[in-house]
């Protein structure tokens, strides 16, 4: 397993501990150490969206079960608390078998790594928070496997939730 299972309370536990030592030891420095970031997790939602033909506006549902149509989005959504305006988010996605094609090279941010065997896409980058939310979709391409997939999200070494969903 590429991260550890930890409870957001513990984090929160353990961030304030270091906090607390932090502070005694630097004397009550808060830019001491800018990277340990408190985070609440209100509410995770994983979806996908349809654009209708008739007006072209888009249609959002929350599903575990995603129509395997080529263009089709699917993806993630976590809002809470994170008090930044930027965060480091790894996304791992784990597909049942290869695809065809993973798409071009070149066109995504940070760091974007495919498995040997092709079934599993590592992305690690620097993502916006917007009104207190952090997100992200994918889109169906020819070729792409039917049957179940895993996102795992993780922000500050922690993950923040598994989305296990079935595509047909």
């Amino acid at each position: 397993m590429l991260f550890p299972r930890i409870h957001v309370r513990d984090v929160l536990l353990a961030w304030l501990c270091a906090g607390w030592m932090a502070s005694a030891s630097t004397g009550s420095n808060p830019n001491a150490y800018p990277d340990r970031v408190p985070f609440v997790i209100d509410r995770t939602q994983f979806s996908f969206g349809t654009i209708l033909e008739y007006d072209d506006s888009f249609l959002i549902r929350e599903s575990r079960c995603i129509p395997r149509i080529p263009g089709q989005l699917y993806g993630w959504k976590i809002s809470g608390i994170f008090g930044i305006e930027g965060a480091l988010v790894r996304e791992k996605l784990i597909l049942p078998s290869a695809p065809e094609t993973w798409g071009e090279s070149g066109e995504e941010a940070g760091v974007f790594l495919i498995s040997e065997d092709r079934t599993t896409c590592l992305w690690e980058r620097l993502m916006p928070v917007n009104h207190e939310t952090i997100g992200n979709h994918w889109g169906f391409a020819e070729g792409d496997p039917r049957g179940i997939y895993e996102i795992q999200v993780c922000l500050a070494g922690v993950v923040l939730d598994e989305f296990l969903f079935f595509v047909d």
